[in-house]
Formats: structure tokens, sequence, C-alpha cells
């Protein structure tokens, strides 16, 4: 498997003026990455996820995930926005840590499970947030998804 988070499924200063613009992109994304085979059935899963309970998970975060057998290779993509996007009617987001990963495995679950440890973690948080370097971006999740909780 090749890792979870490279360089080019890190976008920085993005701009979205919707959460469903922002899904659209996912799974365009996810294509043209070849992540994935099928830019319909990655945006529907992503939006099916969406109807059960947002993916908005505070402080400015929303983590939108889904299991697709059209995804080739479990993968994080981040995007970091400069302007606020409306996700929920009282939640407003930043950045975006999407999650695609195969039916057939669960490692949506140890990815989840990890980066929302370290989201409670202010340096974590503050690297991401405030870094304009796409290397120093990726080394910080790459070092928590390969190790766990950053201290």
């Amino acid at each position: 498997m090749s890792e979870i988070i490279d360089e080019r499924t890190i976008f920085l200063n993005k701009e979205f003026k919707s959460k469903e613009e922002v899904l659209e992109d996912i799974a365009e994304t996810a294509v043209s990455l070849q992540i994935a085979d099928s830019q319909d059935e990655i945006l529907q899963a992503l939006l099916q996820r969406e109807e059960i309970v947002s993916t908005a998970v505070g402080k400015g975060v929303a983590i939108p995930h889904c299991k697709s057998e059209v995804v080739k290779d479990s993968k994080v993509l981040l995007y970091r926005v400069d302007d606020e996007i409306q996700w929920e009617k009282d939640e407003k987001i930043t950045m975006i840590f999407a999650i695609l990963t195969n039916s057939q495995n669960s490692d949506h679950l140890s990815i989840l499970a990890k980066l929302s440890r370290n989201l409670l973690k202010e340096s974590f948080l503050n690297t991401i947030k405030n870094t304009s370097s796409t290397r120093e971006v990726f080394e910080t999740i790459k070092n928590i998804l390969n190790r766990g909780v950053e201290k």
C-alpha cells in the first residue's frame, strides 16, 4: 500500500463557497490523482455519510469520509481554506481532512481515531493552520498517522 497521505493530497489556501463544493472537489481530486475510479460514486458516498450525521467535529474542522469499492488505495486529503465555509447551520469550517478507503478494509477507523485524538492537541492544530509549507504539513500528518498521538 502506498502512503496514506502525500504532498499531492494537501491543498493549502483553497477557496470554496459551500460544503457541497468541497465534497465535489474531493471526489474530482480522488479520480484525477487515481485514488478512485468513479467521481460520482465517491461524491454519493460522501453525501450519504453527511446525511447520517455531520462530519464537522469542532475547532473549525470537518472529517468527511467514505468507504467505497471504487477506492484503490486508502488516502487522506487535507484542504485548508482561507475563508470559513458554512458546513452546518451552526458550524463553520477552515480545515477538511477527507478520508477515502476501500470498502474491503477498515483503515478508516484507525485513521479517524488517530486524526481525532491529535485534533485535540493545540500544537498539531496550530501547525496545520499556520504553516505555509506543504512539506511541513505533510510531515506532521504523516508522523501522527504512522505513529499515533503527537505530544
